[in-house]
């Protein structure tokens, strides 16, 4: 076991020192972590920046990927989140209302954070810099720095004189340098490059770290689109493959004969020059950019044209069908974001039944990120503010997200009434019927006491 330091304040008993029962003896294994370069992907253009570079452009540029994507940040915007105190005592309520009022006095508005927060589907992980102030008010004067330069301090609804937050914005993916990784594994800053101020540390203890995935504490977690990436590769190309056919088959390929002196390799100067132009126009007629050719009469000793140029397409049948191949890969990138059933009505495959089923699995999938990212509040950015006001850390709140539901449809709200009623439960009450409907997204004003009338 390598040698640890050991601060003499700590009263370690012996069998502690001699199993090392209080510190770590293996490593996580993250791949790259002591030069700050995670080369954990199997991928190697998924690594670095190269790889946020890829995923962006299949957000950007992939329909079924940027569409699924856009599903998840939709249906996330709608999942609400609660701080909640720790405990039942009056201080953990005081710290609670804090902490939200905190939340609610930053120059960004708390559901901007989360919108920057939920790019961790896109890449990964999200990195956010946390910024605070001093609350003095909605005129907190201003200070001199160290080179004579006035700075207006930032206003706050609050003039207690604690701290809370200025603003927590996202540090671009795009703008990573490496990251710093202590030898236990554990993530101690994202080093940025700026335009700025080049190369910059920002700590851990002042950023929150928004990831998909934890596994092996890696600070880039895995993105959502990872599993579609080989399909989003081939896809790709037999779309550029298909539009070039496409092309071809409508226009033709351009062909042109020119003299057999003008092609020849010891062509003078001038039969050269000529045969450059003709290729420019052939070319040109392929790009488009030319409409039309006129060519000089009279053959050579064979009664071939000198000059000629004709369009030569392909009149057979193909051998592969580019339409099945294409949606083929579109549906696997579905199915690897649980979003599936946006291929309903665009291929034979699937039916109703099939896509209740993914949306089901959707729906469990947000409910997992919501807690995650629910989970970064509650144990990183709430602790550190409660901290540095002086209030005890263990009562620092929780951070609720609420469920993502699927509303049910009437036909099944009708049935599970029946259920329940067939087996006694008194589902004629105000409050069941209030909950079932609300569930289902129904209007629930104007609901009587079905046993008003009996009394």
């Amino acid at each position: 076991m390598p040698p640890r330091n050991v601060t003499s304040r700590i009263d370690i008993p012996e069998v502690s020192k001699e199993e090392g029962t209080l510190f770590e003896i293996g490593v996580s294994g993250l791949s790259g972590r002591t030069s700050g370069k995670i080369t954990e992907d199997s991928a190697n253009e998924l690594i670095g920046i190269a790889g946020v570079r890829k995923f962006q452009e299949m957000a950007e540029n992939s329909a079924i990927a940027g569409a699924g994507l856009r599903i998840y940040k939709l249906l996330l915007e709608q999942v609400s989140y609660t701080v909640v105190p720790r405990d039942d005592s009056q201080l953990a309520a005081r710290i609670a209302e804090f902490v939200e009022g905190a939340l609610d006095d930053m120059s960004q508005s708390k559901d901007q954070v989360l919108e920057e927060s939920r790019t961790m589907l896109d890449y990964g992980w999200a990195w956010h810099e946390i910024v605070f102030k001093l609350r003095r008010g909605m005129k907190p004067g201003a200070i001199v720095d160290d080179a004579g330069n006035e700075i207006r301090l930032p206003r706050s609804k609050f003039s207690d004189g604690l701290i809370g937050w200025r603003k927590m914005p996202l540090r671009g993916q795009d703008t990573l340098s490496r990251w710093e990784i202590d030898p236990a594994g554990g993530i101690q800053a994202m080093w940025q490059n700026t335009q700025e101020y080049g190369e910059v540390r920002i700590p851990i203890e002042r950023a929150s770290l928004f990831r998909t995935s934890i596994v092996k504490n890696n600070p880039e977690g895995k993105s959502l689109l990872r599993q579609a990436w080989i399909n989003w590769r081939y896809l790709k190309r037999f779309m550029e493959v298909e539009a070039i056919g496409v092309y071809r088959d409508l226009n033709g390929i351009p062909v042109g004969t020119a003299p057999a002196d003008v092609m020849a390799a010891n062509a003078t100067g001038a039969k050269k020059d000529q045969r450059k132009a003709f290729e420019a126009l052939v070319a040109g007629l392929h790009a488009g950019d030319e409409a039309s050719f006129v060519k000089p009469a009279g053959t050579d000793a064979n009664g071939n044209p000198h000059w000629n140029l004709e369009l030569l397409k392909n009149e057979g049948t193909k051998n592969f069908d580019t339409n099945a191949i294409i949606t083929r890969y579109e549906l696997r990138i579905a199915t690897s974001m649980l979003t599936a059933f946006l291929m309903l009505g665009q291929s034979r495959t699937g039916a109703r039944a099939v896509s209740e089923d993914h949306s089901d699995l959707l729906l469990m999938a947000l409910n997992a990120l919501a807690v995650r990212t629910a989970s970064v509040f509650e144990s990183f950015t709430f602790p550190r503010l409660v901290q540095l006001n002086g209030f005890p850390v263990e009562l620092s709140p929780k951070y609720e997200a609420a469920k993502v539901k699927r509303a049910p449809k009437a036909k099944e709200v009708a049935d599970m009434l029946k259920t329940l009623s067939d087996t006694g439960f008194p589902v004629d009450t105000i409050p069941i019927l209030e909950q079932v409907l609300t569930d289902a997204d129904l209007p629930t004003k104007g609901i009587d006491d079905p046993k008003a009338e009996e009394l």
